[in-house]
């Protein structure tokens, strides 16, 4: 039986992973949904907490949500570069 494993990202990055990447998706994983031992940042429960209250509270200047799009403009780059996508699938 397989191990178990939970990550957090959002759902516009599984959107975009599935219809532009061939359903590939590189996370970070954790063995535990609450793992003490990692650091915050690194615990998928808190995670998972953090976008739940800046989105309920419609946080205009979120750093966990600005960290994701960060993370998938550069994500979107590297996938241009290499011919994964084209420039202007990149642009959507």
């Amino acid at each position: 039986m397989g191990k178990l494993i939970f990550s957090t990202g959002s759902m516009l990055s599984y959107i975009i992973n599935e219809r532009y990447y061939g359903g590939i998706h590189y996370v970070w994983c954790s063995p535990k949904f609450d793992c003490h031992t990692n650091p915050p940042s690194s615990n998928p429960r808190l995670i998972m907490q953090n976008y739940l209250t800046d989105i309920k509270q419609m946080d205009k200047h979120s750093s966990i949500i600005s960290q994701n799009r960060y993370g998938m403009k550069k994500g979107a780059e590297e996938m241009c570069s290499t011919g994964v996508i084209s420039d202007n699938e990149k642009k959507i």
